[in-house]
């Protein structure tokens, strides 16, 4: 236990991140919009609105119609070399389809 909580919890949690991140590199736009999400509100990670904007970008070319949303919406709070910076991951990412970006 770890204060108070038990450690399948733990394993648990880390199996649904390990799936999630399969399904990230495995091209699910879901699963990239979840992530962009996770980016934008720092939950589960640091905050992080280049990164929220590369997965919400990906996803919205991988046809999840809530990802254009998100990726305007972040694009509102970022700067042009922000947004450019998140663009230029993007297609780097595509490029290595999706593997450790």
């Amino acid at each position: 236990e770890v204060i108070g909580v038990p450690h399948f919890f733990f394993l648990k949690q880390k199996k649904k991140k390990e799936k999630s991140q399969s399904n990230v590199s495995q091209g699910n736009a879901k699963a990239q919009y979840q992530l962009a999400l996770s980016y934008e509100t720092g939950n589960g990670q640091l905050q992080d609105f280049i990164y929220a904007h590369m997965w919400a970008n990906i996803s919205a070319s991988n046809g999840y119609s809530k990802a254009v949303t998100l990726r305007d919406r972040l694009a509102k709070k970022m700067t042009a070399s922000q947004i450019e910076k998140a663009q230029d991951l993007a297609r780097q990412c595509r490029n290595k389809n999706y593997k450790g970006c």
